[in-house]
């Protein structure tokens, strides 16, 4: 099993030896989860994916041995060791399809956890026995943080990270600002980034390297370090200052407003103008941090909150499908219950001249129409910009957004005047009118979304779409089901990279039942074959990351046989091949009518994006397919990673289910496999004959009718026959005499020259 090393403010939990270990390190040595204790009652963080100590880039521990060597109870100090061989990274050699890009020292590997008593830091002791030749190694570790919680911070550049200069150490704090992680070098050592400095960003992960070391046939070498968790930053480098000894000095200050003390405010200390560390004040608005002695000392302070808004309880949870019954238990209470809370400064503004915030104001917005919608605050004024290394940039380039589960929902803002926006999907009008919110008042707005039009036995669904469990993406999953549900989405897929997850136990306790429907799925994710989506599926909890095949561990000769293993491990799904330009058709070395590379080249699938994030530069290849009579099914998607981006709520497949209610798995492979979509970026088109209908004889009448609010504005509709515009109609509906003297593949396009403001410009 696992095992736990803890004290009075700190825990961590250690992967043992199993075969279950779930995201992209299942062997045993790294930490699995992380940390503080926290307040009976208050929910935690599951904020670390992986982070592994590794001897070299890519070169991991695998342990067959874990010994206790103090509990601590006795001595205060716990002492644990994981001893084992060494073992490639599989992500990275799977990704190449290179099994020996990282070679084989021979290496014995043993890393000793050791966290004395009230202690902030525990230190990680590597020792590398050499094998039968000597090998230069770089040591280091490799951390996996949640990016829907986390940001990258790093001493110098603060939230500019991650850089490529040497620092002291590499760090996460929570967008919150209820905890902060770090990995941190010895006492006068710093940590590199090993050259990585272009992939680490790319796959948001943080890295830190020491020198490089020869390790002596058959000799030791040993390699220390610290993984450091506290309820801010201040507090591990405070702990790091006392072990290295050096001079220091201490900045305090009260963090204050109009209204009194600031609690929950982020102050980001600088030292000679260069950020140094990051300070949350307590529930008097105080703070304290030490700095190295002799610079100037001032303070950088930001009171705006993250800025998104989800008609939760302060103290609420995020959901992990990895986490015990119990916590998971524990988060879904805490939905709708008063959960208890650490206090977070949200509407106050920004100072870099001292420690005065501003009072906020709160907005409520309600809809007489619908209990799910999108509000969306604008700047009217452009301030000037802020200093990034210091202060969180606003979502999405708003000042706030909010999305409301029951009928209204309320958001604590700075006072100003502001464009106000809400939506609740395509299928009904917008509202927008500019308001003043104005320093502790309450600002109450009524938005009316009326529908625009029904669209009887038909869902819109998203079948590409990301939440927490994958790692580049930055929304939790709770976020993302009632973000959808407030977007117009009525049907989620739940295909995040390399996860089988299961989101539906979340929408009953989040009042999305009946609202919002979900289909657990996968995004099967190998770099160079190209990434597929399969559903429905079913999760398999006795396996790591719920059943997800780990494509990176088990090499293929072929894509063929690849998706031969997937069916056999998936029967019944469906397979979906998506964003196929930067995917299949891509690797496969496709061209209309050829295919360049075989062993990267399948036709097992069944549905193709043709609409990724609203654009439609893979319409070509869905139409080769279908001329070469492959009757896969076109499909349109967000991909959206984070809450707005992929034209989310708008780029979609609509389905003939009556509602989240009226969903089954059969119900969609039925659908999906006779063709019956309507691929949308805004309108819905009812069509006669039905989509995905084989039609016999001379002739045939089709009519097209365009359903869409007014801010989605239709021109024209075009028959397309074979891939080529046979007849355009102008205006929003239309009939057409299907005629064709060969056989044929006909389907219809509606399309319009205006943008669809004011949401998608």
């Amino acid at each position: 099993g696992d095992v736990k090393i803890y004290n009075s403010r700190v825990r961590f939990v250690l992967q043992g030896v199993r075969d279950d270990g779930s995201f992209y390190i299942p062997e045993a040595s790294g930490v699995l989860d992380v940390d503080i204790v926290r307040p009976a009652g208050h929910v935690g963080r599951d904020a670390i994916d992986d982070w592994a100590p590794m001897a070299g880039i890519g070169r991991l521990m695998a342990a067959d041995t874990i010994e206790i060597l103090d509990s601590g109870v006795a001595s205060g100090t716990a002492h644990v060791a994981f001893e084992g061989y060494e073992m490639p990274l599989a992500l990275i050699t799977g990704a190449l399809e290179a099994p020996d890009f990282i070679p084989a020292l021979g290496l014995r590997i043993r890393t000793e956890y050791i966290l004395p008593a009230d202690s902030a830091l525990l230190e990680v002791r590597t020792t590398l026995t050499g094998g039968a030749a000597p090998a230069d190694v770089l040591p280091g570790d490799l951390v996996l943080g949640g990016f829907e919680v986390l940001d990258s911070w790093e001493p110098g550049i603060g939230l500019d990270a991650p850089g490529s200069a040497a620092s002291r150490f590499k760090a996460y704090i929570a967008k919150d600002n209820d905890v902060a992680y770090a990995l941190v070098a010895a006492p006068g050592a710093t940590l590199s980034t090993g050259g990585l400095d272009l992939l680490l960003s790319a796959a948001q992960l943080a890295a830190g390297f020491g020198e490089t070391v020869n390790v002596p046939a058959g000799g030791d070498v040993t390699y220390v370090r610290y993984y450091g968790v506290g309820p801010d930053l201040a507090t591990i480098t405070d702990a790091l200052h006392a072990a290295s000894g050096l001079p220091v000095e201490t900045t305090s200050g009260v963090v204050a407003a109009p209204d009194g003390p600031v609690a929950g405010a982020r102050v980001t200390v600088l030292v000679d103008g260069v950020p140094e560390t990051v300070a949350v004040t307590a529930a008097d608005g105080s703070f304290t941090a030490t700095v190295p002695a002799g610079g100037t000392i001032t303070h950088a302070v930001d009171g705006q909150g993250r800025g998104l808004w989800f008609d939760l309880p302060a103290g609420a949870g995020h959901w992990s499908p990895y986490a015990a019954e119990s916590v998971k238990s524990a988060i879904l209470d805490s939905w709708n219950g008063d959960p208890p809370s650490l206090p977070r400064a949200a509407g106050r503004g920004t100072n870099g001249a001292g420690l005065a915030l501003g009072t906020p104001g709160t907005l409520v917005v309600s809809c007489p129409d619908a209990d799910q919608f999108e509000v969306r605050l604008g700047i009217i004024e452009h301030p000037s910009l802020l200093d990034s290394r210091l202060y969180a940039a606003r979502p999405y380039a708003q000042v706030a957004i909010g999305w409301a589960r029951d009928g209204d929902v309320e958001l604590t803002v700075e006072p100003g005047t502001y464009g106000l926006l809400a939506w609740r999907g395509i299928t009904a009008e917008t509202y927008s009118e500019t308001i003043t919110v104005v320093a502790g008042e309450r600002t109450e707005i009524v938005a009316p979304l009326p529908a625009a039009y029904a669209h009887p036995g038909w869902i819109l669904a998203d079948p590409h779409v990301h939440g927490s469990p994958s790692s580049d993406t930055v929304i939790p999953m709770d976020e993302r089901l009632v973000a959808m549900a407030g977007q117009g989405v009525g049907l989620h897929f739940g295909t995040d990279h390399d996860h089988v997850a299961d989101y539906r136990p979340l929408l009953a306790p989040l009042g999305l039942d009946g609202v919002l429907g979900s289909v657990v799925a996968d995004e099967m994710s190998p770099v160079q074959r190209g990434h597929v989506n399969l559903y429905p599926l079913t999760v398999d909890p006795t396996s790591s990351n719920g059943g997800a095949w780990p494509w990176y561990a088990e090499p293929v000769a072929s894509t063929a046989e690849e998706f031969e293993i997937l069916r056999e491990r998936h029967p019944g799904a469906l397979f979906q091949v998506n964003h196929p330009d930067s995917g299949l058709a891509e690797f496969a070395g496709w061209a209309a009518g050829a295919i360049g590379r075989a062993d990267f080249w399948t036709d097992d699938f069944d549905a193709i994006e043709v609409l990724n994030a609203g654009t439609t530069e893979h319409l070509p290849f869905w139409t080769d397919m279908v001329l070469r009579g492959h009757r896969a099914t076109p499909t349109g998607v967000s991909d959206s990673h984070d809450h707005l981006a992929g034209m989310i709520g708008a780029s979609g497949t609509w389905l003939p289910i009556a509602g989240p209610a009226a969903y089954t798995d059969d119900a969609l492979r039925e659908a999906m496999l006779a063709g019956r979509v309507v691929v949308t970026r805004g309108p819905f088109l009812a069509v006669s004959p039905e989509p995905g209908v084989d039609l016999t004889g001379p002739s045939h009448p089709a009519t097209v009718e365009v359903r869409a609010p007014s801010w989605i504005r239709v021109d024209a509709i075009d028959l397309v026959r074979d891939g080529v515009v046979v007849e355009t109609v102008a205006g929003t509906s239309a009939a057409f005499t299907l005629a064709p003297d060969a056989d044929a593949v006909y389907w219809v396009v509606a399309r319009g020259t205006e943008p669809m403001a004011p949401l998608f410009t």
